[in-house]
């Protein structure tokens, strides 16, 4: 995975077309352009972690070398995001739910990755026209019965400024998600 310097917001959209060229640089590029356009000035780990989080999630890097990319912090959010063994070993009805639930301990400490987690739901709403029928249907029940409520009743109580990028957030995600019924 190529090392990418995430100090500022004029270096991470400069960037953009250099990670298009990196393992999983669809989702990186399309999550980081989502969380771009939202006018969203995060902590720079929360830019990293949403670049680590497909390599981690894929087995293309450890959380040790995360680690030694962008940090412990970094490397712990995009861990977090990570779905893993346990995950896909739930019975279907309850792997979301449970994934949700992981969020919210963590997001204690790392409030913005919320945040994130709604710029790839976001992501997968947008991407979805590359699933079959059903599988499209799928995504828009779940993210309308279980991810839209989870967010709506996670709102953050740190600063106006988190509550601010949080609420642009979840605006543009109920939007993408009518738009997503309205195709389907």
């Amino acid at each position: 995975m190529a090392r990418v310097p995430l100090h500022s917001r004029s270096a991470r959209t400069e960037q953009l077309p250099v990670m298009r060229t990196v393992p999983h640089a669809t989702y990186n590029a399309s999550v980081l352009e989502i969380l771009l356009r939202a006018g969203l000035d995060l902590p720079s780990e929360t830019y990293a972690a949403a670049l680590l989080h497909p390599a981690l999630e894929q087995g293309v890097v450890t959380v040790e070398e995360s680690e030694a990319l962008a940090g412990s912090d970094a490397a712990a959010m995009a861990s977090s995001l990570t779905r893993d063994i346990f995950y896909y070993a739930a019975p279907p009805a309850e792997r979301e739910r449970r994934y949700l639930e992981s969020l919210a301990i963590v997001c204690g400490r790392y409030p913005y990755i919320l945040h994130l987690a709604m710029a790839s739901r976001m992501h997968a709403l947008e991407s979805a026209s590359t699933l079959d029928a059903s599988q499209r249907r799928c995504l828009v029940k779940e993210t309308g019965e279980l991810s839209l409520p989870f967010f709506r009743g996670h709102l953050p109580k740190s600063s106006y400024a988190h509550l601010r990028s949080y609420s642009m957030l979840l605006s543009t995600l109920e939007r993408t998600l009518r738009a997503s019924a309205e195709a389907n």
